[in-house]
């Protein structure tokens, strides 16, 4: 017994390298970190590297080998991976100063947008899914910016840039300073998977995050069952 935990210490502490994710603005990242977070409990040497992007990006590191893992959105073709369904679906809706005539709406439809100046991510294709939504092509709108991070997309809205329409996260952002949330209506939410490529033999970091990722998806599943 005592050899086979030595064995076992031993063997974590051998498994030594950095797994790559890749994802867009998404609130699934949390679940990410904390897989991330159980298993370098018992494997101290592995570590995590996150690039932010949109899913082409994604995708071409993905190809190149440069990233272990990548969370796509619906609608996503995943012909070329493996895949996982993560139980969660991300909410957009519109980043705003407190002050804003918007700000005292619930919910926001896609009229109260249409003259509004809006800064988007530039992630969203021109014709995606946000253009199907607000029922207009982004040339008839007016794109007062774009970004790439939610920290600064919140600091272009606090300066009075405009309205950013973004997925769930930011609500943290928001919490006691001059910036509120606001979910669009109707409601839009994108599902999300965890894709690696098919055919690329994953590194030992790579398998065990991916080991601890499913146990960690079981759990939240019980959790759910149970409630």
């Amino acid at each position: 017994m005592v050899k086979k935990t030595k064995d076992a210490v031993s063997a974590s502490q051998e498994t030594v390298g950095t797994v790559g994710v890749g994802a867009g603005e998404t609130g699934g990242l949390r679940f990410i970190f904390r897989v991330f977070r159980a298993l370098r409990v018992c494997y101290p040497n592995i570590s995590c590297h996150v690039f932010s992007g949109g899913s082409g990006e994604i995708r071409e590191k993905l190809d190149r080998g440069l990233l272990d893992f990548g969370i796509l959105f619906d609608p996503a073709d995943l012909s070329d991976f493996h895949s996982i369904r993560l139980p969660w679906k991300d909410a957009g809706g519109v980043l705003m100063r407190n002050d804003c005539p918007l700000a005292e709406k619930e919910s926001l439809a896609p009229e109260d947008l249409w003259d509004k100046p809006l800064i988007i991510s530039n992630q969203h294709p021109s014709g995606g899914m946000l253009a199907t939504w607000l029922g207009r092509d982004f040339s008839q709108l007016d794109i007062a910016g774009t970004y790439n991070m939610l920290y600064s997309c919140a600091q272009m809205v606090e300066a009075g840039l405009g309205y950013a329409v973004c997925r769930a996260g930011v609500q943290e952002m928001t919490a006691g300073g001059v910036l509120c949330f606001r979910p669009l209506a109707p409601k839009q939410e994108v599902g999300l998977n965890l894709v690696w490529k098919r055919y690329a033999a994953l590194t030992r970091p790579s398998e065990k995050f991916l080991e601890y990722l499913k146990r960690e998806l079981e759990r939240e599943k019980s959790g759910r069952t149970e409630s």
